[in-house]
């Protein structure tokens, strides 16, 4: 059908579509909150996914960059030079340092 019918009928009998038979005690169609309405949810679905999509990402790029340091740091330990294992541990104090919010 014409979804533009059913609006003009509503107006020219004053008709309200959104009523109910029931009393607003029972149920009161316009005691919704915007919050309610299924647009509304799906908003707040979306970014609620975006939210935790950007989460994993930054958790993620933690978990790379520690694999890469453990990686570099057991590359350079396996140096007799003391001097040498200390220079990269205080690298990797450093780099994780700078990964904390």
């Amino acid at each position: 059908g014409n979804p533009a019918l059913l609006a003009k009928v509503c107006i020219h009998c004053g008709v309200n579509d959104k009523q109910s038979n029931y009393p607003t005690e029972i149920f009161d169609p316009n005691s919704y909150e915007l919050s309610d309405y299924y647009d509304n949810l799906a908003s707040e679905t979306r970014k609620k996914q975006r939210e935790d999509k950007n989460s994993n990402a930054v958790n993620n790029v933690s978990l790379n960059m520690v694999n890469n340091v453990d990686k570099v740091f057991k590359s350079e330990c396996l140096s007799s030079d003391i001097s040498k294992k200390q220079a990269v541990a205080a690298e990797i104090a450093a780099r994780l340092g700078n990964t904390k919010r």
